[in-house]
């Protein structure tokens, strides 16, 4: 994000359009298209998931604009909750899509408040929770387990904005393979803007 990409990138960049790589369609991307369940597979057992379904896009915005999307379709007339240190993207996003949007306050850790979460599910409109396994700013990592068992209780679909890196770096927050954290969600959306990046919801 801060430098240019590397001479080898470019040139394989160049190399991959002149064949149109077009991963939606078999028939277009076959080798590609390999290479991008490959590496789904790859970044979905480095949190424990026998089983998932996501796909690799060329950034951040774009996946979280997919899950948006998505949450958006799956409960149309909903607001879509995350707090004020989330990705300024979910906030944009949701605008663009047509989606209700509310930010929730940060905690004293940085994190998603949970009694203001509390006070925004009470109302009963909200279709989808964004919860943050890493932030921008700070590196903060949302309470994960409180907002799983809050999502049982209430409904909503939760779109987690990953940043795997801190996840694995931080101590006493979900690792791979750890029940309370990441090992319950199976689908995802990967984006390729950063090393193991993702989106899952």
């Amino acid at each position: 994000m801060l430098k240019p990409p590397h001479p080898i990138t470019r040139l394989a960049y160049t190399l991959a359009m002149t064949i149109n790589p077009n991963n939606h369609a078999l028939d277009g991307g076959r080798a590609s298209s390999h290479l991008e369940k490959e590496a789904v597979a790859q970044l979905a057992a480095m949190v424990g998931w026998d089983t998932h379904f996501g796909h690799l896009t060329g950034g951040r915005t774009m996946a979280n604009l997919e899950a948006l999307w998505v949450a958006g379709r799956l409960a149309p007339g909903t607001r879509v909750l995350a707090f004020s240190q989330a990705h300024y993207t979910h906030a944009r996003l949701s605008e663009v899509l047509g989606l209700p949007f509310t930010a929730i306050p940060a905690d004293r850790r940085g994190r998603l408040d949970l009694a203001a979460l509390d006070r925004e599910l009470a109302r009963g409109d909200v279709g989808t929770v964004v919860a943050t396994l890493g932030t921008t700013a700070t590196g903060a990592v949302d309470p994960l387990p409180a907002l799983l068992e809050r999502r049982e209780r209430h409904g909503f679909r939760a779109v987690r904005r990953c940043d795997l890196r801190r996840v694995f770096s931080f101590g006493g927050e979900p690792r791979p393979g750890d029940p309370s954290g990441l090992r319950s969600p199976r689908r995802s959306r990967l984006a390729g803007h950063r090393p193991a990046q993702a989106i899952m919801g």
